[in-house]
């Protein structure tokens, strides 16, 4: 049985691990796709395709050698496969980028936004998430209320699972879109990235499709940007500006997603 090595699934620790590339998302150059500093990063909206990695620039960064200056740890024996380079392993890992990164993170600014301005109460939004009827498909993912203390530190878990997440922020705007004004911003930040999320978790896609997820991914960072002067984007912000590229390349990024790899954790 003769095959060949297409691309290697993972999370980003585990592929960063994997490919030889800085496994601290604090570092310098994070990203295994792009060379972009992480200065860079924090209100880059699109995709540099001058800043992307190579077969060329990665040679180069080995042999450097300096972890600080080029984010490659060391050069991975995988590239000795006849038809695979680190380089070309475009699997984005986005259960953890979306679902337990960027998703609980501006739900949770948004939410203390609305809050914030009177639109609801975390009460009155807590009775809505225990009283709306999920239906049979979404009954197993009900997320669970909300806690003050999980609003006041969006840097921190919601103590929801990843299907809990999904589940809540595609249901949210039937369960208190009745009450948020339709010009609010914070608002429209939320349903700016649940339309990316349509794209990027869709079984399929077409490639004109993926010229428009670019666009609504610029118009999602630049709006975080502009409402939240005082933060900045973060790494896995970053990841999604690159998964228009790499659906190009692979096609729709849901057959790669490690979620059905996490959800065996609990047979172990």
């Amino acid at each position: 049985m003769r095959f060949s090595v297409a691309q290697f699934c993972g999370d980003n620790l585990g592929l960063n691990a994997l490919l030889g590339f800085t496994e601290s998302f604090s570092s310098n150059y994070f990203c295994r796709t792009c060379k972009a500093h992480k200065t860079t990063t924090r209100t880059q909206t699109k995709e540099d395709v001058t800043l992307m990695r190579n077969e060329v620039n990665h040679a180069e960064d080995v042999r450097h050698a300096n972890l600080s200056e080029t984010g490659v740890r060391r050069d991975s024996v995988l590239n000795n496969l006849s038809y695979f380079h680190v380089t070309h392993n475009q699997v984005a890992d986005i259960m953890h980028d979306l679902l337990e990164g960027v998703g609980p993170y501006e739900l949770k600014l948004v939410l203390s936004s609305l809050i914030e301005d009177k639109h609801l109460t975390l009460e009155k939004l807590n009775f809505r998430i225990t009283s709306f009827d999920y239906g049979f498909p979404d009954l197993k993912n009900k997320p669970s209320v909300i806690g003050k203390h999980e609003l006041k530190n969006p840097e921190g878990a919601m103590h929801q699972s990843a299907a809990q997440t999904w589940c809540l922020l595609r249901l949210l705007p039937c369960m208190i879109g009745d009450l948020i004004p339709e010009d609010n911003k914070h608002w429209e930040l939320l349903l700016l990235l649940l339309d990316c999320m349509e794209f990027i978790i869709s079984p399929s896609l077409t490639p004109e499709a993926t010229v428009y997820l670019a666009a609504i991914i610029d118009e999602h960072h630049s709006l975080f940007l502009e409402l939240y002067p005082n933060l900045h984007l973060r790494p896995k912000h970053h990841f999604m500006v690159h998964y228009p590229n790499a659906i190009l390349k692979l096609g729709p990024l849901v057959q790669f997603w490690s979620m059905r790899f996490e959800a065996k954790h609990g047979f172990f």
